[in-house]
């Protein structure tokens, strides 16, 4: 059965470094504008891989005959949560972001592991091969790697905590950003990229606490190969999710970043504010702006001859709501009108009134009405205004 369980670790751990050298090869042979978003993920996955290649290694024995070369790579691990973050950071970022000197902190917690980890290092050669196979009593600082194993997994736990909240507050800073200057979000919004920082930590916190049962001998034989195909199922996840992301942000800062940068310097008049919002409703009542799924505060500013400033302070201080939500309130009222007046299917009027899929649709009707699509047509026609508020 040992043998079974090996043969498995080793197939698993060789398709999750083959899967990430695939990856890798497919993002950095993508042509972008913005080279730092595809670049910081394919770093993140080469860490990522290198971190899995030293598991393949000691699994398959190499380390074994090879014992001085060891540990070499175990240092990756604490730079695998900064990495995740630098990326969300560069794919949240309207403006390119690489890495910069203030970004060289995320490199002392490796630093301060390999500089704790340099009297093992320096271990015989015999020794260290007595404690790769399992046996930490071959050598008088047994005791000590065990503690700075157990020192390292909680450090290494609290670090990608930290990062995760710093990447989830960029992907929430993001969401309203977004919201402000574009229609439709499905391609922006990065959700998939939330729920992968949620599952990493979950992920990570699994490996700390196998980890740890492994010094103590209580972890059963089956936990590290199913902790390897749960890593891989992972991987190849955000592996497929990066490579087929768009780049964000590709037109130029200025056409992306104004909404982001507000109003404060401006001093627009009440009157003022309700010229543009005239402006705004008659740019979508009469020349139906809005059935354009890719209209965005840019194309608006533009049709009505007004910056994008003054026309997202008279959006929030004016009429109560960010671009987003206007334009897609005018959609809704006019789903609402062809669901009362045909046949046609829900799918097809989602279409045809601005929206670029079923489900951003019935999440905006059910938002803004309380009922799906479906319950407001089968509930008959109703009075006129009962619908949104444009």
């Amino acid at each position: 059965m040992d043998d079974s369980y090996q043969m498995l670790k080793v197939v698993g751990l060789s398709m999750t470094v083959a899967v990430i050298a695939f990856a890798v090869h497919l993002l950095l042979g993508r042509r972008t504008k913005r080279r730092d978003q595809v670049v910081l993920l394919a770093g993140f996955l080469v860490i990522y891989g290198a971190f899995k290649l030293d598991a393949l290694l000691l699994e398959s024995g190499f380390y074994l005959a090879a014992p001085h070369i060891s540990g070499v790579m175990v240092f990756a691990r604490f730079l695998l949560p900064p990495a995740i973050f630098f990326y969300a950071r560069a794919m949240t970022s309207p403006a390119p972001r690489w890495l910069d000197r203030r970004d060289l902190w995320a490199a002392l917690w490796p630093c301060a592991f390999v500089a704790a980890m340099a009297p093992v290092y320096l271990q015989d050669a015999r020794v260290k091969a007595e404690m790769i196979a399992g046996d930490l009593t071959a050598s008088p600082q047994g005791g000590y790697v065990a503690l700075l194993c157990k020192i390292s997994f909680v450090a290494f736990l609290g670090v990608a905590i930290t990062y995760l909240v710093l990447s989830l507050n960029l992907l929430r800073a993001h969401g309203v950003r977004i919201r402000d200057a574009f229609s439709n979000i499905d391609d922006l919004a990065l959700n998939w990229l939330a729920h992968v920082l949620l599952v990493l930590v979950v992920g990570w916190a699994w490996i700390v606490v196998g980890d740890f049962f492994a010094i103590w001998r209580l972890r059963p034989p089956w936990y590290p190969t199913l902790t390897i195909y749960l890593e891989l199922a992972w991987i190849g996840f955000i592996a497929l999710s990066g490579v087929n992301q768009p780049s964000l942000y590709e037109a130029p800062a200025a056409a992306t970043n104004a909404a982001s940068e507000g109003y404060a310097r401006s001093a627009l008049s009440r009157e003022q504010m309700a010229r543009i919002g005239a402006k705004l409703d008659r740019a979508l009542a009469q020349d139906r702006l809005h059935v354009d799924p890719n209209l965005s505060l840019h194309t608006l500013s533009a049709h009505i001859g007004v910056s994008e400033n003054y026309v997202s302070e008279t959006l929030n201080k004016h009429l109560g709501v960010n671009f987003f939500e206007f334009v897609n309130r005018r959609r809704i009222d006019d789903a609402c009108a062809l669901l009362r007046a045909g046949d046609c299917s829900v799918l097809s009027i989602a279409y045809e009134v601005g929206f670029n899929s079923r489900s951003t649709f019935h999440a905006a009707f059910k938002k803004h009405l309380g009922a799906s699509p479906h319950a407001f047509r089968k509930a008959g026609p109703q009075p006129q205004g009962e619908g949104t508020q444009a």
